[in-house]
């Protein structure tokens, strides 16, 4: 019977780094969870493998206010044999595990992200009800350092952990196995196709490489799927890039992961916004588990997945210049990058394991 709860309207087979952190979480409690999530399309073939129970259901009422009373009621519901209810966004799915425990006396822990935070900043009412749910938590839970620091600060939460996002424990195939010793140098991004992610800053940065004359070597692989697919694409043929870029969408798992195994350096500029942000980028250390550095924009959380000039190297933000010239050291230098490769896979093992970075919230049980 499980005595752990997960409610959250962000997880697989969705795609995203949210859903990604939680389905490694449930992976790592497998034996003691229950996650219910929202209804998907591919759900069923997705909660078929994966290894632990999941109920899906909407969590929210169409025609009822407030509308995510529903998530009281399943709460309410479900939380009987649990000894712990967790939930995803502060509001407000935090707001409903608050008034549920009011009535069940159950606890609850809260996954914070920075996108969530910064939703719930945004005017007096929602930070005012945002610091009564995370007070009223048994723990909260962040994804960044940095994170945790805003949340003590501009909430007043002492009860919190931070736990990255991590690495499932498989092989992962030895580093630069996959790639060819014939001087070029392979980019490569893996991300949703959204502005902030930063795609188009890096075809502006190969359109001035070349006008340099100094993207011979060079190759880029944009692998995702989005909204932004068809101004990317318009962009490539703008710039007269399509020799030297590679777009794909839809793409198997296998198949992304060779896409890591056989490129040199993961490049990522994103920029951040305040109801957007990127709060650390699991995409960047799953490049370095197969040896791959990053290239990535200087700003908090992500500092914390890239060490500058040790594991990759940070770009101030919307510096084209700095991230071509980034692009075109790493490009001509393979000792550096390989150094930059070696660390990045040895920090990625050593620090980033699901094992490890759970290990963090059972403080919370």
């Amino acid at each position: 019977m499980p005595d752990l709860l997960l409610l959250t309207p962000d997880f697989p087979p969705r795609q995203g780094g949210v859903a990604k952190y939680l389905h490694a979480f449930a992976t790592s409690f497998r034996d003691r969870i229950l996650v219910i999530a929202e209804p998907d399309p591919d759900g069923k073939f997705f909660d078929q493998h994966a290894g632990y129970l999941i109920r899906r259901e909407t969590l929210s009422y169409r025609f009822f206010w407030p509308s995510w009373f529903k998530s009281v009621r399943i709460l309410m519901r479900e939380s009987g044999g649990a000894k712990m209810i967790f939930v995803s966004h502060v509001l407000p799915f935090g707001t409903a595990a608050f008034v549920a425990g009011w009535v069940t006396g159950k606890p609850y822990v809260v996954f914070a992200h920075g996108m969530d935070i910064g939703l719930a900043s945004r005017t007096p009412w929602k930070r005012f009800l945002t610091r009564i749910v995370l007070r009223g938590a048994r723990g909260v839970v962040t994804n960044s350092i940095f994170l945790e620091k805003e949340i003590r600060e501009r909430f007043g939460v002492d009860r919190i952990q931070v736990s990255y996002p991590c690495l499932q424990e498989k092989k992962i195939p030895a580093a630069f196995l996959l790639r060819k010793q014939d001087g070029g140098c392979r980019f490569l991004t893996v991300s949703r196709l959204v502005e902030r992610k930063g795609h188009l800053r890096v075809l502006e940065a190969l359109a001035l490489l070349r006008e340099r004359g100094a993207a011979q070597n060079i190759r880029y692989r944009i692998i995702g799927e989005g909204p932004m697919l068809g101004a990317i694409r318009k962009r490539i043929e703008e710039l007269r890039l399509s020799d030297i870029v590679r777009l794909e969408s839809g793409i198997s798992d296998a198949d992304r992961e060779r896409a890591y195994a056989s490129s040199d350096v993961f490049v990522m500029p994103t920029m951040p916004k305040p109801e957007d942000r990127e709060g650390f980028g699991l995409v960047y250390i799953e490049a370095a588990a197969f040896g791959v550095p990053s290239l990535a924009t200087r700003h908090h959380g992500v500092d914390e997945a890239v060490l500058d000039g040790e594991t990759g190297l940070l770009i101030p933000d919307g510096d084209i210049h700095a991230l071509a010239g980034a692009m075109a050291r790493v490009a001509a230098d393979p000792a550096f990058r390989e150094t930059l490769g070696r660390n990045a896979f040895a920090r990625a093992h050593a620090k980033f394991a699901c094992a490890i970075q759970h290990e963090a919230i059972k403080k919370f049980l």
